[in-house]
């Protein structure tokens, strides 16, 4: 289950690693289980970070946008998923050059925007 939030806006579609309740995986692919990725909170996750260097290297050559801001990369976690685990895949992600960092959450409506106006 995501957090819930009012913001608008879409995930980016270059990649997106899912952190669920026992599993990290980056498509249908499990890359460690929470309870090893957790042994180090907060630092990079070393099998995160060959993957993300394979993703990298099966790209190519990075567009202008890309080299300026780094890779694009949305993450995926359960609310209940704590901090210091998405703190080493944010982590982790940042040191292979995934700067550009989305994280995914449920969208609500928000209030109604009152609008100005003669009606």
């Amino acid at each position: 289950k995501l957090p819930d939030s009012a913001a608008t806006g879409s995930f980016h579609d270059d990649l997106v690693i899912m952190v669920g309740d026992e599993q990290i995986k980056i498509g249908d692919e499990e890359i460690i289980s929470v309870s090893d990725a957790v042994q180090k909170p907060g630092k990079p996750i070393p099998v995160l970070a060959e993957k993300l260097a394979s993703f990298v290297e099966k790209k190519g050559e990075l567009n202008a946008y890309e080299k300026q801001n780094g890779l694009a990369v949305t993450i995926m976690g359960d609310h209940a998923v704590p901090y210091t685990l998405l703190k080493s895949v944010m982590a982790t992600c940042s040191q292979e050059n995934f700067r550009d960092i989305s994280l995914a959450v449920n969208q609500v409506m928000g209030p109604a925007i009152a609008t100005g106006g003669n009606g």
